[in-house]
């Protein structure tokens, strides 16, 4: 019986691990979410006033970068060609580049006349995180379906412990934010902890159903082999 409760309390702990993970990651993914709202409110309410709210446009280049790098590789565009320019970008990041050239031609001598660059770049920046809120919502739609599978809040649970040492890094500075979150999403991670999750979950079965001393001697007997 106290294997038993062992294991059970085991199991338990790596859910209850794992559940948290996930609100964690589900309140991140909200921040981000209220964050990309309110951009994109205040940038459609600085295209209404024709470049004319200097306070909007003064908080939407506080936190292009953010925004930026938040929409990731939906905010680059592999060429960009400014109208009228003989020459194009690569991998052009969008938000960083447009919002200022937007302003230049808002306050310029074009200030009256919406152009159709001008139009262009708007709708692209509009576009953009429209995009980034589709992604967001089917990261919600996933996270929230994981918090209902135990089997997967066990998985995630374990994970957390395989990657607690760089987490550990991380607290301290030593190691990337971006880094870590590459790291919990990688092939790799993902597959040592569903493997060792399976194995964990049938040993447990098995250990219930013949007893824990059978099962280490059937464990022992096929290492002998």
């Amino acid at each position: 019986m106290l294997n038993i409760a062992i294991i059970v309390g085991i199991a338990v702990t790596l859910v209850v691990i794992g559940l948290l993970a996930v609100r964690a990651e589900l309140l991140s993914l909200q921040t981000d979410t209220s964050f990309a709202t309110e951009y994109l409110q205040t940038f459609r309410r600085y295209m209404e006033s024709r470049g004319k709210s200097g306070e909007a446009y003064g908080w939407l280049t506080m936190n292009a970068v953010r925004m930026q790098q938040d929409l990731g590789q939906l905010g680059v565009m592999n060429m960009y060609r400014p109208a009228g320019a003989t020459f194009s970008y690569n991998h052009y990041p969008i938000v960083i580049n447009m919002l200022p050239a937007l302003h230049q031609d808002l306050t310029g001598q074009f200030a009256d006349i919406m152009t159709e660059p001008l139009r262009y770049m708007a709708q692209t920046i509009n576009d953009a995180i429209i995009r980034y809120f589709g992604v967001l919502e089917r990261r919600e739609h996933y996270l929230r379906k994981k918090s209902k599978n135990p089997v997967v809040l066990l998985r995630e649970g374990f994970q957390q412990i395989l990657i607690l040492p760089f987490m550990i890094l991380g607290w301290f500075g030593l190691y990337a934010e971006g880094n870590l979150t590459r790291l919990r999403r990688s092939r790799l991670v993902q597959a040592i902890s569903g493997v060792v999750t399976l194995l964990g979950v049938l040993a447990a079965i098995v250990s219930l159903v013949v007893g824990w001393p059978a099962f280490k001697g059937i464990v022992r007997g096929w290492i002998s082999q």
